[in-house]
């Protein structure tokens, strides 16, 4: 049993609402490239991409891609997202690409189950506007990351700020009580310095809010947790906008430690 669900939950098949669903909104040209499920089966995802990698003027390679996923243990709406590959490290990119006028742009499309619940294929395709439609403007944003310099000193502010030092609490011992999280939190700092000054996924885009994101972003997803349900736990995370909010914060906090506007893409 996955779940215990109201008398009004409409289940959404996998085969219709990641597979048929799916080919009907995109054009021929793009494929599904991978597909899966999580939690025990309890959550199916299809992930469908451009065919080609594309790289930015700074050899970053990107590859805008569409996220479909749906549940059948009620953890998600049957949702389509727009993402962000990065092939030099296997990651996730979430970007909030704004126009001018600070509005965003519509990052996904969901709908509930409920037994009412139907594909409204024109509304999904106006919301998400659909990957190659906005390559460029997600091209852009890699730019715009790239060209907005930071300097070692706002590195390290940023570090301060996002991987705090904790305050050594000294008890009737030699050692501090809270010695394990300082450890954690000199760990930490260690291996996101690492990714920064000498990974080659991080390392390349040193001095840019771009090698900023990808120090903090590689750590997250590909650091911070060895075990053997990290892929699973990348996965989920990216589904259900913990990638989204993390990558955010980065480069929010990052903004304010440069004393500029967050990231906006002109258009």
């Amino acid at each position: 049993m996955l779940n215990v669900v109201s008398a009004q939950y409409g289940v959404h098949q996998y085969s219709e609402w990641l597979v048929r669903n799916v080919a009907t909104i995109l054009d021929d040209d793009l494929a599904i490239d991978s597909a899966g499920l999580l939690m025990g089966g309890g959550v199916a995802w299809v992930s469908v991409s451009l065919p080609e990698t594309i790289e930015t003027r700074a050899g970053f390679p990107i590859r805008p891609r569409l996220l479909a996923f749906t549940s059948h243990n009620g953890k998600f709406k049957t949702t389509y997202k727009r993402s962000l590959e990065a092939p030099v490290c296997d990651n996730s990119l979430d970007l909030e690409v704004r126009r001018d006028n600070g509005k965003e742009y519509e990052q996904q499309w969901s709908v509930r189950h409920t037994s009412q619940s139907g594909l409204a294929i024109h509304d999904a395709r106006q919301a998400l506007g659909i990957i190659y439609k906005q390559t460029e403007d997600m091209i852009a944003a890699v730019d715009a990351l790239t060209e907005w310099e930071v300097s070692n000193r706002e590195f390290y502010r940023l570090m301060e700020t996002l991987v705090p030092m904790p305050e050594p609490e000294m008890g009737d011992g030699k050692k501090p009580r809270n010695k394990r999280a300082i450890n954690n939190a000199e760990r930490t700092r260690s291996d996101i310095l690492d990714l920064y000054l000498t990974d080659h996924r991080a390392a390349p885009w040193k001095g840019t809010a771009l090698g900023v994101l990808q120090a903090f972003n590689t750590w997250d997803q590909q650091v911070r947790d060895v075990r053997s349900e990290r892929v699973e736990r990348k996965l989920v995370h990216t589904l259900d906008t913990k990638v989204a909010v993390f990558d955010a914060s980065v480069l929010d906090t990052l903004a304010k430690v440069c004393e500029r506007e967050p990231l906006v893409v002109v258009s």
